[in-house]
């Protein structure tokens, strides 16, 4: 029988609720962000007839939020390997699923402001698929390895 050395033991304790309190904070602070803009979202969102431009609002919204509970899903002691490294790809492509949809959302905002002229057009759409092709690329590379 190995022996364990209890100073790895208190390391990995350590570690794993230093990483769960550094959650919960974050968590904290995006719900206190997000209620902090509530009334302004019901008065100008919530009111407004659905469209591209408010699905894209409400998932660039929220997804981070269903981020932030896979990461404390993964801190589950216990979890093993399998399951950890499932969540790990969950929270991933989420992770550019969020990224890649706020880009979408910010490159519109800026066509609006913009004028939506025709060449605006052209370079907001190439600029977008040039960085998102990459991201998505990535990820895939990544969790297919």
């Amino acid at each position: 029988m190995a022996i364990v050395d209890i100073h790895l033991i208190y390391d990995a304790i350590s570690d794993n609720r230093m990483v769960s309190i550094h959650v919960q904070l974050i968590i904290t602070g995006q719900v206190y962000d997000y209620l902090l803009t509530l009334d302004l979202e019901i008065q100008w969102i919530w009111k407004s007839r659905w469209s591209i431009v408010r699905v894209l609002y409400h998932l660039v919204r929220f997804l981070p939020f269903i981020s932030l509970f896979v990461i404390l899903f993964i801190g589950i002691p216990g979890l093993g390997t399998e399951k950890c490294s499932k969540l790990h790809r969950i929270y991933g492509y989420i992770t550019v699923a969020n990224l890649t949809l706020s880009e979408g959302l910010l490159t519109l905002r800026t066509w609006a402001v913009c004028g939506r002229s025709r060449s605006m057009t052209v370079l907001l759409t190439v600029l977008y698929v040039s960085f998102t092709i990459p991201s998505i690329v990535n990820i895939v590379l990544l969790y297919n390895d």
